[in-house]
């Protein structure tokens, strides 16, 4: 047999140590940026929770959320180049293409925006029809925002426009919450955890409540593909690793979701969403939770409902718009077949 002298076998072990097997090596994980109009916002809980739980590490990606003061600016931003995700509507999927620009969603997050159109309690009596709303001032999130939507569909099932009312641009924060106290608005079009806080303290008399199945029906004809994972095809071309990485997060946080319970996801949500209304909050979570995505999946009814709801309002004199391409199932469907 031959025999290595000591010097040799120590020079031998010491490159073993230095050189691991392809096992030991391990990739670092893929960068993602990801536009979000409002990371706190109950709609996007999932892509919070991804975090949280620790998804996105287990699926090789390292995610930073940029945080947008609105969905437009998160838009701007994946149409800049400076994001390479988008955590908003599925919507802008169709949108943008008046602009010739396309957006591809990988993942629904909800099949609603939980919209409520309430009037004040000062003005519940008052209030007997729609019609009543003419001429007053209604404050929504932000013009073209989803609650803006929701108000013009309503106002135009019941023979109305936007230009019968005022419209007015009340955030869905603390500035919503004090808009309806101080008496700036008649009424509101806004989500949760505003619209519960509102409840809560007997400021307001819901018209249309779309965080219930039956409110849904009212005003959409059913759910829609609402909040969303989008991106450009470049990205998906570019970069299937880590859309598919995302991708598999997002839905693992969905399924997670769908399975905890209320007090289990509460335990996950940072202090700083709730601050210091942490019973409210977790009302809001009880309030919606029906309305989250439970496997990411954008079906055909989910989207062809989208573009219906659109046709009322922005899209009503568009031409050449198309649901074809504006999701990509692979992506998902993978997810939940765990590869």
């Amino acid at each position: 047999m031959l025999r290595l002298p000591n010097v040799a076998v120590a020079v031998l072990l010491c490159l073993a140590a230095l050189c691991p097997t392809a096992a030991q090596v391990q990739t670092p994980p893929q960068k993602i940026t990801v536009a979000a109009g409002g990371k706190g916002q109950l709609n996007f809980l999932p892509l919070t929770l991804a975090e949280q739980l620790g998804y996105f590490k287990g699926a090789g990606v390292a995610v930073e959320v940029l945080d947008f003061q609105s969905g437009t600016k998160s838009v701007e931003a994946l149409i800049g180049g400076s994001v390479d995700l988008l955590t908003g509507a599925y919507e802008h999927t169709l949108l943008m293409q008046r602009r010739n620009i396309r957006i591809v969603s990988l993942a629904l997050l909800t099949k609603s925006y939980g919209a409520v159109i309430a009037v004040t309690k000062d003005n519940a009596s008052s209030y007997k029809s729609p019609a009543d709303l003419k001429g007053k001032n209604i404050g929504v999130s932000a013009p073209g925002s989803a609650m803006a939507l929701a108000l013009e569909i309503f106002l135009k099932k019941n023979g109305m426009s936007l230009d019968d009312v005022s419209v007015i641009a009340i955030g869905q924060s603390s500035g919503a919450i004090a808009a309806v106290k101080y008496g700036k608005v008649y009424a509101i079009s806004n989500p949760d955890p505003v619209i519960s806080k509102l409840l809560n303290d007997g400021d307001i008399v819901p018209i249309v409540d779309t965080r219930t199945e039956a409110g849904m029906k009212q005003l959409y004809g059913g759910y829609i593909a609402a909040s969303a994972i989008s991106t450009t095809p470049k990205f998906i071309a570019e970069r299937p690793t880590a859309a598919q990485g995302f991708t598999t997060a997002i839905v693992q946080a969905l399924k997670w979701m769908d399975k905890a319970s209320t007090d289990d996801i509460m335990a996950k949500v940072p202090p700083e969403y709730y601050g210091q209304d942490k019973a409210g909050y977790r009302q809001a979570l009880e309030a919606y939770r029906s309305n989250f995505s439970t496997d990411g999946r954008v079906t055909p009814e989910l989207a062809n409902n989208t573009f219906e709801m659109l046709k009322v309002g922005p899209l009503a004199k568009a031409t050449n718009i198309t649901m074809e391409g504006t999701y990509e199932a692979s992506f998902v469907e993978k997810a939940n077949a765990g590869r």
